[in-house]
């Protein structure tokens, strides 16, 4: 079940607050002030961002709790037990399969942040620079003009001056990291696909090299976004190493315990085959005693049939001697 802090968290994580405040806020560009509002709204952004962090991190904790108990349910039965075993070998390897899957999803959710956070900036220091521009410039100071396309029209080609894109004057403001988005077309251009895809690369980029080849102006948040680019990424570098590392570790426990079961199962068999080879042997000596045996009674029985023959004989000649009449005896003279 829910809880209320879940219900709390999920409206504030969907609510549409930047799209409220976006019509709002720059809808009135005019002034030098209108700068602090875009500046709150930088900072409702990033906070809204706090509870779609806690509502992915609480959903990953309810899906890590949910396999691991899955994963420790004692069996009784050998075969439920081998069954459970297998099954449980799965479950982790999805689970860290999972795991990676996830890590990738928050570099691209990262990395897309990042880029529309960069576009979004980009436009409100363009807006600060003309601004400033108009600030300096004593006609536009008098009028008072809006930059707003629905105001009207005036004459802006100060702007082309003080904040041109080509050879921008860093003595009256510097765009740092932001010149890119200016010089690339992207802040211009209609082309919804594009700029969210050229967004994105440049988050990637930044984020997969850590910030080392942005080159930022003095800007005091400029500076905080590209620290804030640098720890994200070695954050996230950091934790897809060390789930590369369980994984691998992993890999090299169940390799290590089908060596040790091929090896036991190897000395086994070779047990086996030595106690087979001495059955073997000596069954086969036992095999020539017994060969011996039979060739001595052989002969033994060819003597005896010999010797039987011999008695046969004699008894027939003791028969024919019996059959012999007696002579009568003489009378003496």
């Amino acid at each position: 079940m829910m809880s209320t802090s879940d219900y709390v968290i999920n409206i504030l994580s969907i609510l549409p607050v930047p799209q409220v405040l976006v019509p709002i806020i720059f809808s009135d560009m005019r002034g030098y002030r209108s700068r602090y509002r875009r500046k709150f709204l930088n900072a409702v952004v990033l906070l809204q961002y706090g509870p779609r962090l806690l509502r992915i991190y609480r959903l990953w904790k309810i899906v890590n709790e949910t396999i691991v108990k899955k994963n420790k349910i004692p069996t009784k039965v050998s075969s439920t037990n081998e069954v459970n075993a297998e099954s449980n070998k799965l479950n982790k390897k999805g689970f860290i399969a999972m795991k990676a899957g996830l890590n990738l999803l928050l570099y691209l959710v990262a990395s897309n942040v990042l880029g529309a956070f960069w576009y979004f900036v980009s436009i409100q220091r363009e807006t600060t620079c003309w601004q400033l521009a108009c600030k300096n410039d004593i006609e536009c100071s008098k009028t008072s003009p809006s930059f707003n396309c629905a105001d009207g029209f005036g004459n802006y080609t100060f702007l082309n001056d003080s904040c041109s894109v080509e050879t921008p004057k860093t003595t009256l403001f510097d765009f740092g990291i932001f010149q890119e988005a200016r010089q690339s077309g992207i802040l211009a251009s209609k082309d919804f696909f594009q700029k969210t895809m050229y967004c994105f690369w440049w988050g990637l980029r930044n984020l997969s090299s850590l910030g080392q080849n942005l080159e930022t102006s003095s800007d005091y948040w400029e500076n905080c976004f590209t620290v804030l680019i640098s720890i994200f990424g070695l954050l996230l570098f950091l934790f897809f190493i060390g789930n590369l590392q369980v994984y691998m570790q992993w890999e090299t426990s169940e390799e290590m315990k089908e060596l040790s079961v091929h090896k036991t199962s190897k000395e086994g068999g070779e047990e086996i085959s030595k106690q087979t080879s001495k059955e073997r042997n000596e069954i086969s000596k036992e095999h020539d005693e017994i060969s011996k045996l039979l060739g001595v009674i052989s002969k033994e029985h060819d003597e005896i049939s010999k010797l039987l023959e011999v008695i046969s004989k004699e008894h027939d000649e003791i028969s024919k001697l019996l059959k012999i009449r007696p002579l009568p005896p003489v009378a003496p003279k």
